[in-house]
């Protein structure tokens, strides 16, 4: 395991730039992704992402406080969607399952000590069992009875709650963790809002007036309104309703997981290791870089619709996620700074090989059925189906490797 010396400090190198003492008090627009890529760590798929670029076009000159402002309201965050994990539960809930199990339904009998003159209260129930326990009045013999009532009920809550817990792939860890602590940590983009009310222009033009919105424009003629003012109320809830159905797609959902956004997600235990209290990690795993890797590859015209299509929904991902093939560095911090939040002492992981063979099981285990055929050229048309549909549909060749969900496979690790 890898223990733990410092809190890591999750930051945008991007913004960070523009905030330092270096970075010019005023600079002409057309200079400002140079200055910035300067500085150590600024990545142009950042820049990308928070629309930079977009928002310097027509600009002559802009002060730092200006550019500052842009990319704290514009830069990439990541919201945190934890799994499988238990809550409290209140005294009615508790009461509730004490009624259902019976556990209110104990006898408790006075005996004669057989070892002093003293009389003993033991307590007798099907559901529990505390009759090797001796008590020196009734009333202790009821305490004890009802504290372990409770205990049995929260224990009870507790299983029932993992069970129903949203984890999806709790299966899917190796033996070890301590039991109820298997956790599931989703990271996603925070949804994209639509230009605020605020931002809408009008432009007069002789017989109209062009209401803009972000990308999104509609022209409202002035034998219809009267006035900019007019324009405005006739076409703001238009054009917002446009702008929130392109927000929405242009919107990333995985297949693995119902919240949308998700740029990667984190599975693991906790286990106890030299004395250490460690987030054991199962597995991290990017689905939408593996969709990007699938998209970028050379035989996306074949997998996709067209190369055409490909090409134009790998480069809103891009957009979308901008870390690309480095994603697994902001994954690793994310699940280090998770470990410090909740008290453990450090991190560890899975080897390549176990990550390997769960997921070449997994995979045969989310289809129903697995068709190949022969092809020109040595290769098989290979296909995963699920309920009749399509779970994959790929080109392998007969000697060498494809990609299938962002993973390498040949055709023998892959039917077996």
């Amino acid at each position: 395991p890898v223990l733990f010396s410092r809190v890591p400090e999750m930051y945008s190198a991007l913004t960070r730039a523009a905030e330092a003492p270096k970075f010019p008090a005023k600079l002409p627009a057309k200079s400002v992704i140079n200055q910035l890529k300067k500085a150590p760590g600024v990545k142009q798929a950042e820049i990308d992402a928070v629309g930079l670029a977009e928002w310097l076009e027509g600009k002559d000159r802009v002060t730092k406080a200006e550019v500052v402002d842009f990319l704290r309201m514009n830069e990439v965050r990541i919201e945190e969607v934890e799994k499988g994990k238990t809550e409290d539960f209140s005294e009615e809930q508790i009461n509730e399952i004490i009624e259902y199990l019976d556990l209110d339904k104990y006898t408790i009998e006075e005996k004669q000590d057989s070892f002093s003159p003293d009389m003993i209260y033991r307590v007798y129930s099907d559901n529990f069992s505390l009759e090797s326990e001796d008590f020196k009045s009734e009333s202790d013999a009821v305490e004890a009875a009802q504290a372990e009532a409770k205990k049995q009920a929260v224990l009870y809550l507790k299983r029932k709650n993992i069970e129903r817990s949203n984890t999806k792939f709790a299966e899917y860890v190796l033996p070890g963790g301590e039991p109820g602590s298997y956790r599931e940590l989703v990271l996603r983009m925070p949804d994209k809002q639509p230009v605020p009310v605020g931002k809408i222009n009008i432009e007069e033009k002789e017989t109209s007036y062009i209401v803009t919105l972000g990308q999104h424009k509609i022209e409202v003629g002035k034998n219809i309104v009267g006035s900019k003012q007019a324009a405005r109320e006739y076409a703001e809830p238009l054009i917002i309703e446009k702008e929130i159905e392109a927000v929405k797609k242009r919107s990333y959902k995985s297949a693995h997981w119902d919240e949308p956004n998700v740029i990667a997600h984190i599975r693991g235990d906790t286990r106890t290791i030299d004395g250490k209290r460690i987030f054991h990690i199962a597995e991290f795993q990017s689905d939408i870089y593996s969709r990007m890797v699938e998209l970028g590859s050379e035989k996306a015209g074949e997998i996709f619709p067209s190369a055409e299509v490909a090409a134009k929904e790998l480069a809103n991902l891009k957009k979308l996620f901008p870390w690309g093939e480095n994603w697994h560095e902001l994954v690793a911090k994310k699940a280090i700074e998770y470990a410090i939040k909740n008290d453990f002492d450090g991190i560890s992981w899975d080897t390549a090989k176990t990550q390997v063979d769960r997921w070449e099981s997994a995979l045969r285990k989310s289809v129903d059925r697995i068709n190949w055929s022969k092809a020109p050229d040595n290769q098989v048309w290979i296909s995963g189906e699920k309920n009749k549909e399509f779970v994959f549909k790929n080109m392998i060749p007969l000697q060498g490797k494809t990609i299938i969900e962002g993973h390498e496979v040949t055709l023998d690790n892959l039917i077996g």
